[in-house]
């Protein structure tokens, strides 16, 4: 049957208009209606089914109501006017008449300067079949605003209403002999996974977007002339250009360490002579191979670490440990008009951990290594080489107090102030505390995820590879290694360094 589009809509052979009308010009009502094949009563069984309009009527995405009473709320989502336009457009209306069989109004007010009236229609002509139609009209100074877009979705909603009406009508006849009517639509079932596929796919590319937009693009942050923070893609970095030479405190692991020599051979108008790495996990150190040549300051435990935790990486590339060893106190450089202070760190995130402190005349920057992170979840290394949670509050306390005014650059995260470590040590000392209280009463691991509320702190959950698989710090995580660490229950095939 053919689509009329018509200027006045004629129920029971009088002229049709909603009680509801809209009383301005704002525009000539979006109108037109379709003569199907198919009872009056049965058409509105169906029709009476919101939430199975998507079923036939494509204008609809998705309908939460279940049925169709007077003065309830009617939400729905609309499909884009064209199926390239990047939205899902929500709509809230309240039903202000329905009569069955014969027609249902719904008002939409809930949009600032936005009033519209919508109405679909049964008209019955005989036994065997009637008439459905669709009639809306808008009005005020938003609807203005947007008129084009606006009348393009009316006539949107109009064509794809009355197209649905005309599926009904092919599902009915297909199906006539059957005496319980029209029936559902068999699952298409090779659509059905297509489209399970798309979306699979759509969902892993957005959190792949997302994951790489959180912590793996490179976003630089210009501290001072020749004082550059590179963070994301593994650990931050921080890069400090000198007169003849430059250093390099975490220069990241594969693939991001290769792009950070790229950006420093392009922005970089000195040699990397030096290397720094503030502890001996693989995100911070494993980019000392892209610089070879370079001596490389570390804590005098790291390279071991570095052997013990990783020792096909290592063997492989013997020159990249460290070569320049501090087992106490602090070891200075200079570069120009900076002067850079390595200060090894009693037992804190790791056994042997550095922190770097930069003073030049513009700006006072500590690179902490994973002792400070900013916004997220730490890792705990639960390893014989790895964390001390006491060690690590009081360290982070005291480089507060130590550099009040300094820029702290963290292992993972942006950059933050002193406030901002003082709060991570309150955090830790919150866990530790905690943790301690329901190990000393006997109570289990899992009865302290209960006991031990950490997620108030509204730290994000931090990411990170380990033996080929995704390992997450997270408020949970945090509690379970807590009390690991504190009873040294840890099980061997827990997610360590």
């Amino acid at each position: 049957m053919s689509l009329q589009e018509q200027d006045e809509i004629r129920v029971g052979g009088r002229p049709f208009q909603p009680d509801s009308a809209l009383s301005d010009r704002d525009m000539e009502p979006v109108t037109g209606s379709v003569e199907v094949q198919i009872p009056a009563q049965e058409l509105w069984r169906q029709f009476s089914k919101p939430h199975k309009w998507p079923r036939w009527n494509r204008c609809f995405f998705w309908v939460w109501n279940r049925s169709l009473q007077p003065g309830h709320r009617l939400i729905w989502i609309f499909q884009p006017i064209r199926w390239w336009y990047l939205y899902k457009m929500p709509a809230v209306a309240r039903i202000v008449e329905v009569e069955p069989e014969s027609k249902i109004t719904w008002e939409v007010t809930v949009l600032p300067g936005f009033h519209a009236i919508h109405t679909y229609f049964i008209e019955r002509i005989d036994e065997k079949s009637c008439r459905f139609g669709s009639w809306e009209k808008a009005s005020g100074w938003s609807f203005r605003l947007l008129r084009k877009f606006w009348l393009a979705h009316f006539r949107f909603v109009l064509k794809k209403s009355l197209e649905g009406v005309q599926t009904l009508e092919k599902e009915y006849l297909e199906l006539k002999a059957d005496s319980a009517g029209i029936q559902e639509k068999r699952i298409r079932w090779k659509y059905v996974l297509l489209t399970s596929a798309l979306v699979l796919l759509l969902a892993i590319g957005g959190i792949a977007g997302w994951l790489y937009l959180t912590y793996l693009h490179p976003e630089e942050i210009r501290f001072a002339p020749g004082v550059t923070a590179i963070l994301n893609g593994g650990s931050n970095t921080l890069v400090i250009e000198g007169d003849e030479r430059a250093l390099i405190v975490d220069p990241k692991f594969p693939p991001a360490s290769t792009w950070l020599r790229k950006w420093v051979s392009k922005n970089v108008n000195a040699p990397v002579q030096t290397l720094i790495n503030t502890h001996y996990h693989y995100d911070h150190t494993r980019g000392n191979a892209e610089f070879p040549g370079a001596r490389v300051i570390s804590h005098s435990r790291v390279p071991d670490f570095m052997r013990e935790s990783d020792p096909a990486w290592w063997s492989a590339i013997p020159f990249a440990l460290p070569d320049d060893l501090i087992e106490k106190g602090d070891f200075q450089l200079e570069l120009g008009a900076v002067q850079v202070t390595s200060r090894a760190i009693g037992p804190a995130h790791t056994q042997g951990d550095l922190v770097v402190h930069v003073l030049h005349p513009d700006a006072e920057i500590v690179v902490t290594g994973d002792l400070f992170i900013n916004g997220f979840y730490p890792f705990f290394d639960l390893s014989e080489r790895g964390t001390d949670l006491a060690g690590l509050i009081s360290t982070l306390r005291w480089l507060a107090d130590e550099y009040p005014n300094a820029i702290f650059l963290p292992g993972h995260g942006a950059p933050g102030t002193a406030s901002d470590v003082r709060e991570f040590a309150a955090y830790l000392e919150h866990l530790y505390v905690g943790v301690q209280r329901v190990a000393q009463e006997g109570l289990s691991e899992s009865q302290a995820l209960s006991e031990v509320k950490s997620r108030q702190w509204n730290y994000h959950f931090l990411p990170s590879f380990h033996r080929g698989g995704l390992c997450f710090a997270t408020a949970t995580s945090n509690v379970r290694w807590a009390y690991q660490l504190i009873t040294e229950t840890v099980p061997p095939d827990h997610c360590r360094f």
